[in-house]
């Protein structure tokens, strides 16, 4: 497939990428759009953020904390019983409002991607948009850069913080709390994804460099590629598959080989008594 490359140095990105990538090798991939285990793992995490975003908001919202600290109470009952207090929207509008909030946060989510690929990269970085639908994602793209394991973190981390802070600082200046928080909840279910790159990263400290893809994101570490034979393997679920025995089964093994030889049988039998 040809790749698109901006300018870098008298090079190009690819070519610094490839320099950079030359001294490295290959820890894992994550194909998003593939990998039916990191699939499930994000529907898990997405209905456990649901949960406990509908738990913690009764609890907030019926206890009073809210009025408690000063902030607008739930706007609900003045929305639907139709008592039109100021700056209230109606409950067809109200409904509205939730519903367009959450496609806009997602488009705000792949947007501070954009905006942190861009801020981490070198200039003349080009940063696509698209969509699996068959998936059902939305994503941002900075084919073929390389991040450092800190930097890639923080692109991954940064939508969950910067849109989830905005949606709630709006729920609470609006006078329309409820419905930013509702918002605000089904945006994190969609920041999973997010969160299991973070998690693989997080869990590897091999990981020093992160390739961001159209399909999703390559790790490596330091070393030369020779070493990272268990990339080429594949990664199955969250395990490696080895690339050779450990030592003590190497030695099993070889015990097991040693004891069944013509001049070792294994039958004690046939040894002889000593």
């Amino acid at each position: 497939m040809c790749r698109n490359a901006a300018s870098f140095g008298g090079g190009t990105v690819m070519d610094a990428a490839h320099a950079i990538l030359g001294h490295m090798r290959k820890i894992a991939d994550i194909r998003t759009f593939e990998d039916r285990g990191f699939q499930r793992r994000m529907l898990r995490a997405s209905a456990a953020v649901i949960a406990v975003g509908a738990v913690l908001g009764i609890v907030w919202f019926a206890a009073g904390i809210p009025q408690l600290l000063g902030l607008p109470g739930m706007e609900l009952r003045a929305v639907f019983a139709g008592e039109g207090a100021e700056g209230m929207p109606p409950s067809f509008w109200w409904l509205a409002i939730c519903s367009v909030g959450c496609f806009a946060s997602l488009a705000a989510h792949e947007v501070v991607h954009a905006v942190f690929f861009k801020l981490f990269a070198p200039a003349g970085t080009r940063v696509t948009f698209g969509a699996n639908w068959k998936a059902g994602m939305l994503y941002a793209c900075a084919k073929d850069i390389v991040y450092t394991r800190r930097q890639y973190l923080v692109i991954a981390l940064a939508p969950t913080v910067v849109v989830t802070a905005l949606l709630l600082v709006l729920g609470a200046t609006t006078g329309w709390p409820l419905v930013f928080y509702l918002v605000a909840v089904l945006h994190l279910s969609g920041c999973t994804g997010d969160w299991e790159y973070v998690r693989a990263i997080v869990r590897d400290a091999r990981i020093v460099y992160c390739e961001d893809t159209e399909w999703g994101v390559s790790f490596f570490g330091e070393g030369d590629e020779s070493e990272g034979e268990e990339a080429r393997r594949g990664l199955v679920g969250d395990v490696f598959l080895p690339t050779h025995l450990p030592a003590c089964q190497d030695e099993s093994a070889e015990r097991v080989e040693r004891n069944t030889s013509p001049t070792n049988p294994a039958n004690p039998m046939e040894r002889g008594s000593r």
